[in-house]
C-alpha cells in the first residue's frame, strides 16, 4: 500500500453515523445523531478558571435537553436554534488533541498551553474521533461553529456555543 493510500485510509473513522472522512458534509444531522439528549456533565478547565464563564456541572447548564432533528437542532435553554444544519466532517484526531487544539491557554503561570482531558474532568479514552462541525443555514444562532463528537450510540460531546466549556450528553430513551 502507498503512503498516500494509507494516509487516506486513516482519515476514515467507523462510527456509529457510519464512515465519515474529513471535509463530508451532511445537510441536516445524520440519522444516528438525531433524537433527544441530555446534558449530564459541564466540563471545563479547571486550570484555567479566570476564563469561566461556567463552572463545573454548571447548573444553568446540566439536565439541559437537546433535540437534535434533520432541520432543526434545539437545546431547551431558551436560545436561538440552529434550523437547517449542515453538518461537516472536520479531520480525524485523537480526542485528547482535539480538546487541546479546541481550548488553547495563554502561556503563562507554568500552565501547558494544550490542556488535557484530565484537565477539564472528562474521564474519557484518548480514542480517535471523527469531529463534526455545525453550520446553521438560516438565521443567527448560537450554534454556529459548535461542534459534536460521537464517543457512542448513547454518549455525545458538544461545546454548543463556543464558551470554553465542554457539554457531555447522554441519549434520553
Amino acid at each position: 500500500m502507498s503512503r498516500i493510500q494509507s494516509s487516506l485510509l486513516l482519515r476514515w473513522f467507523v462510527l456509529p453515523l457510519g464512515c465519515v472522512v474529513g471535509g463530508l458534509a451532511f445537510a441536516g444531522a445524520p440519522a444516528s445523531l438525531q433524537g433527544r439528549w441530555q446534558v449530564i456533565q459541564v466540563a471545563v478547565d479547571h486550570r484555567d478558571q479566570p476564563h469561566w464563564l461556567y463552572v463545573p456541572d454548571d447548573p444553568r447548564l446540566l439536565g439541559l435537553k437537546l433535540d437534535i432533528g434533520r432541520d432543526v437542532i434545539r437545546l431547551d435553554d431558551g436560545s436561538r436554534p440552529c434550523l437547517k444544519p449542515a453538518l461537516t466532517a472536520l479531520p480525524g484526531i485523537t480526542l485528547q488533541r482535539f480538546i487541546g487544539e479546541r481550548y488553547p491557554r495563554p502561556a503563562a503561570f507554568d500552565t501547558p498551553v494544550r490542556p488535557t482531558l484530565a484537565d477539564f474532568g472528562l474521564k474519557l479514552a484518548d480514542a480517535p474521533v471523527a469531529p463534526l462541525q455545525v453550520t446553521c443555514t438560516r438565521g443567527a444562532s448560537p450554534w454556529n461553529g459548535a461542534w459534536f463528537v460521537v464517543l457512542s450510540a448513547d454518549r455525545l460531546l458538544t461545546d454548543f456555543d463556543n464558551s470554553g466549556y465542554v457539554l457531555v450528553l447522554r441519549r434520553r430513551r
